[in-house]
């Protein structure tokens, strides 16, 4: 599968952010943390099942419209692009948006000031929110399709409850000690900068999940000329292996 160029993907980013759509549709931040998760789930999800969810109701009102067929042969193809790369264990880049204070940026312009040179800071949120969402798209929920490994999928998935906020928020909630502020900064870095390995964990666990495993013999196979294991010294085909036996 041939991943999509540069000029595609900025296609694809133009074509998300159509009037067409409303300014409904996902970003692509959006998008590959959606199809990360869609793709390593316990089931198979359909486009027609993902494909509203991406681009929003306003898709349903101009699907004759050629911009709207271009952007769906993209979105497949980008969809394709994942499943080919976690199927094979390749890591692929992620796809991020660098964070900002909205209304710091809309002061500093009113007031003519120019931003500051800085490392810029990456919204993992963003990514991890949408990432969270591609698990509700199972008809089975992720924790009763996991069983008896339940605690071990929780474990995989830690790492996106943390980068989201939903960890600290549901111990504040609870009242809770949470971390230093220095440890819980170390803490994001590392999980920021492991994710891609922790997506391919998660792919890894439902692939096991999902791969029958075959059964092994206790005992060698009896041969139809061999004598019978029932001890009544005939052949196998003429005793217990015989047609009227076996049907």
């Amino acid at each position: 599968m041939t991943a999509l160029s540069e000029n595609e993907l900025d296609r694809l980013e133009a074509l998300l952010d159509s009037e067409f759509l409303g300014g409904e549709a996902m970003l692509l931040d959006e998008i590959q943390g959606f199809f990360c998760a869609m793709l390593s789930g316990p089931e198979p999800i359909q486009p027609a099942q993902w494909l509203p969810e991406v681009l929003g109701p306003a898709m349903e009102s101009h699907l004759d419209a050629e911009d709207l067929r271009e952007l769906i042969d993209l979105l497949i193809r980008f969809y394709n692009q994942h499943a080919a790369a976690l199927a094979a264990g390749e890591n692929f880049p992620l796809y991020l948006y660098p964070e900002e204070d909205l209304d710091e940026a809309a002061a500093d312009d009113a007031a003519g000031v120019a931003p500051e040179e800085e490392t810029p800071s990456f919204d993992y949120k963003m990514w991890c929110e949408a990432y969270l969402y591609g698990t509700e798209m199972s008809a089975m929920p992720w924790a009763e399709a996991a069983g008896q490994h339940e605690e071990r999928l929780i474990e995989l998935m830690e790492p996106f409850y943390l980068l989201t906020g939903l960890l600290k928020s549901e111990a504040e909630r609870l009242e809770e000690s949470w971390m230093s502020p220095a440890e819980e900064a170390r803490i994001l870095a590392d999980r920021q900068m492991n994710l891609p390995f922790i997506i391919q964990d998660i792919y890894n666990f439902w692939r096991a999940m999902r791969t029958p495993v075959t059964e092994r013999r206790s005992e060698p196979k009896v041969g139809r000329n061999d004598l019978c294991p029932c001890g009544s010294g005939k052949k196998f085909k003429q005793c217990c292996g015989s047609p009227e036996k076996l049907n």
